[in-house]
């Protein structure tokens, strides 16, 4: 086979290039006649770039070679057609597509996947840095897939042209078959057209053509590819190996060049700039390479050797250079002293990285099936220590993510070579890998029992297939697609059997957002509520308040009640009936017969003080009561600081920002499972599940320093409780504030809550009377009488007073208060004597 002997000096060029540009756009802004971008400058700043002046005029010309070099790519795009097709002419016989394809990718992909696990380990010792492998960009970055603005630039920039090269490269098959037919004048007119026809359609979309013809769609690069591959065809036929005899090739090449850069001035014939750049920029750099580095100089070698390791390099040095900003912010001594130290680093690092992948590549083929099995059963075992560790975590770290990542290329290698197809690990090494791809990639948060669950399924699938003698791409897919399948049906019966609050409130379809205290309950509503052990019917009427409309007008001589609060007062996960309002309203009828009595229920799931004081200040000039029950739950002390965009946020108003996010958020199979997760996890280590810590809302009665009972908090829980006293007194009611403890304060007797305080008095000390304390405290400043429902609810003789699995009260809490607020009602003189019970 006939030797090129200036391909690699062109690309170490054109890998020059383009490394001073990087460097140069380190230090200061970016050119812009490469393509078009969205904030594209006016003609005359365009044309300022030709001619920098603010600068000294070597670091002027400096940097203007730098904004040049932004077209080294092109020169690689024509490099890579030429080499292809060079070496394809000249094979004796048509080398198959699937043979072809198998030859690119092991020349594109392994020091891709090997740049990657090099630089996220070095990711994790520099400081401030959040590159992690448990990011879904990394997986199409390993695969060199980056079809999208958000994917194109990721990680390392550069990186772009590794998406395009895959895309010319499963359009070279059918692109060399044209070439055959068609002759080189007609297959470059077609390619020529697809081209302009491709960068011409998206001109006029300003947010998406500087990736589009910068290469995120290979058509836009096309005639530069098709270039490469013509002049391969020609120079073969002409049986010349070099066109750099002619003397005409300077002049042409920078007419050319002259002419893309004048072509790339306006948008009517930026179609053609790029190639019309990458043709003249290819003549310049083979016109310097045979006019200052002869053939057989140093020089020529140096190029030589650039040109043959420029792919490494080209892989290896963006993304260092680009955490020089990082570490040494803006345009100082130390960053370029670092921003060129990494440069020159980078050439032997990327050499030695290439080398020890050829070399791991071919340790590996070696390998006889007794290794491949130790290596299988290592990787399998190192798996199930990562999953391990994931079981009941809220998001991966980024030393396990590493860890995870290089298990699940292990992984990867092990089931490529597909030894133990037929046996357990052949079963659980699927499974395996699939369940790590999920926690890493695609649930939001690590979910291991369904992640290991969907991958026995499809494995166990899979392998049936296979073990029938079914192809096993086929296999693949049929096990996925069950498992898939199986994961819709599960989730669909849980939605309808067994619902869980996923992503957002349960009590969500009931509220709507209002513009003074962030939600509200939407009016004249009746609606079932089914979700975690809840199933009951929220009933609200035409002014948006729970249970039956009471009239604004008021009889002379009757008497009113209204009672503000959360959940509790609302109330949440029975009927209306059996809450506390209604059990008040019933009582105070029977005891003050014959004055009519009425009672509103302004309760909401969830309202703490920010919402509370607002709602009271509108309710109470429309309905004028006599006395106003707050019913204040120990969580108030966190609630008062949040946002209304914070609530809003959390009840499920405002979906996730990720797209992946919300595509899972409301999943109940990621939600169920994590529970499970989690609480295996905490039976494991000895310790409180997330959820049982949450529900026990222990840190509210820790004793010492607390951030809940900052001074910050107190000043604002303060502030609303004035708020909401001076609202009360200026309609002459009286207002009382009933302090409701949580379940471990109370229910000592309840086995979840027995299990909760042994394992709190292990951490202790805790003190379960500070918030009441804290309460009465501000209440008592105010002047606001005020109940702790400690005493009475330890004191009522039935059980459960709360829920197992929920903050609130069931039908026994809610008769335990009622008769509680009663009794503070009459001995605090709110109340006539005659209602004492």
């Amino acid at each position: 086979m006939k030797r090129v002997d200036w391909l690699d000096p062109l690309k170490a060029c054109a890998l020059l290039a383009i490394v001073l540009n990087h460097l140069v756009e380190e230090f200061g802004p970016g050119a812009w006649f490469t393509a078009p971008g969205l904030n594209w400058p006016p003609l005359a700043t365009r044309l300022s770039q030709f001619y920098p002046a603010d600068h000294p005029w070597p670091l002027a010309l400096i940097r203007f070679l730098g904004w040049l070099g932004d077209s080294g790519p092109g020169v690689f795009i024509l490099a890579s057609g030429f080499g292809l097709t060079w070496a394809a002419l000249q094979r004796e016989r048509h080398e198959p597509p699937v043979e072809f394809y198998r030859r690119r990718l092991l020349r594109l992909y392994p020091l891709l996947i090997a740049t990657h696990v090099v630089l996220l380990a070095v990711a994790l010792f520099l400081p401030g840095n959040s590159l992690t492998f448990a990011d879904p960009r990394i997986l199409a970055s390993l695969a060199g897939f980056r079809p999208t603005p958000s994917l194109f630039f990721f990680f390392a920039p550069a990186w772009w042209y590794v998406w395009l090269a895959v895309q010319l490269y499963l359009l070279y098959p059918p692109l060399a078959w044209l070439l055959r037919r068609a002759g080189p004048t007609r297959f470059f007119l077609i390619t020529l057209a697809i081209t302009i026809v491709s960068r011409a359609v998206v001109l006029g979309q300003a947010d998406l053509r500087y990736y589009w013809l910068t290469g995120m769609f290979a058509g836009a690069r096309l005639a530069e590819f098709a270039a490469g591959m013509v002049l391969a065809r020609l120079l073969l036929a002409r049986g010349a190996a070099a066109p750099l005899t002619d003397r005409r090739l300077l002049p042409a090449a920078a007419l050319l060049y002259v002419a893309g850069l004048g072509a790339s001035l306006f948008l009517a014939t930026v179609p053609c700039s790029a190639l019309v750049v990458t043709l003249g920029l290819t003549g310049l750099f083979l016109w310097g390479w045979s006019r200052f580095t002869p053939s057989g100089s140093a020089g020529d070698r140096v190029l030589q050797w650039v040109g043959r390791e420029s792919y490494g390099i080209y892989l290896l040095h963006h993304a260092p250079l680009k955490w020089t900003a990082e570490l040494w912010p803006g345009n100082s001594g130390p960053h370029l002293v670092a921003a060129l130290a990494v440069l020159l680093l980078c050439v032997p690092a990327a050499v030695v990285l290439r080398r020890a992948t050829e070399r791991l590549i071919a340790t590996l083929s070696a390998w006889p099936p007794a290794t491949w099995r130790r290596f299988t059963v290592g990787s399998c075992i190192a798996a199930c220590a990562v999953l391990a560790v994931l079981i009941g975590t809220t998001g991966v770290s980024r030393p396990v993510a590493f860890a995870a990542g290089v298990v699940l290329l292990a992984l990867c290698l092990a089931e490529w070579r597909d030894i133990y197809s037929q046996g357990l690990v052949g079963i659980f090494r699927p499974a395996l890998l699939l369940a790590l791809l999920l926690n890493l990639f695609i649930f939001p948060e690590p979910a291991v029992t369904l992640a290991l669950g969907s991958g026995l399924i499809a494995a166990l699938i899979m392998r049936a297939l296979m073990s029938v003698g079914g192809s096993r791409l086929i296999a693949i897919g049929a096990g996925g697609a069950a498992a898939v399948g199986l994961v819709i049906v599960g989730e669909a019966g849980l939605v309808r059997f067994a619902p869980l609050e996923a992503g957002r409130w349960g009590e969500y379809p009931a509220l709507l957002s209002h513009p003074t205290r962030a939600y509200g309950l939407r009016p004249d509503l009746s609606l079932r509520l089914r979700y975690n052990d809840y199933d009951y019917s929220i009933l609200t009427n035409s002014d948006s308040l729970a249970g039956p409309l009471v009239p604004r007008e008021r009889t002379a001589g009757d008497f009113r009640l209204l009672a503000i609060g959360d959940a509790f007062t609302m109330p949440e996960g029975l009927p209306y009936a059996d809450g506390y309002p209604a059990q008040l309203s019933t009582r105070l009828s029977r005891c003050l017969a014959p004055r009519g009595v009425s009672v509103v229920d302004a309760g909401v799931t969830g309202y703490g003080p920010a919402e509370e004081a607002p709602a009271l200040e509108e309710l109470l000039p429309r309905y004028r009561p006599d006395v106003v029950v707050y019913q204040f739950f120990v969580n108030e002390f966190t609630e008062v600081n949040l946002s209304p965009e914070a609530r809003r946020g959390s009840i499920g108003f405002t979906p996730p920002g990720s797209r992946r996010a919300q595509l899972f958020w409301r999943s109940q199979l990621l939600t169920r499972t994590a529970r499970w997760d989690d609480w295996l996890r905490a039976r494991v280590t000895g310790t409180l599940s997330r959820r049982e810590h949450r529900l026990a809302l222990d840190d509210y009665y820790v004793a010492g320093p607390s951030p809940i009972y900052s001074s910050e908090s107190l000043e604002r829980l303060g502030a609303a409780l004035a708020r909401m006293g001076a609202a009360t007194q200026a309609i002459g009611a009286k207002l009382l504030l009933v302090y409701v403890p949580a379940a471990l304060a109370v229910d000592t007797l309840a086995p979840e809550v027995a299990a909760h305080r042994s394992l709190l008095d292990a951490r202790g000390p805790f003190d379960f009377t500070r918030p009441a304390r804290l309460v009465r405290a501000l209440a008592d400043s105010l002047g606001i009488p005020s109940l702790d429902l400690t005493p009475s609810l330890r004191a009522w003789p039935a059980r459960p007073l709360y829920f197992p699995t929920a903050w609130h009260w069931t039908a026994e809490g809610h008769r335990a208060a009622a008769h509680a607020i009663m009794d503070a009602l009459v001995t605090r003189g709110l109340l006539d004597s005659r209602c004492a019970q």
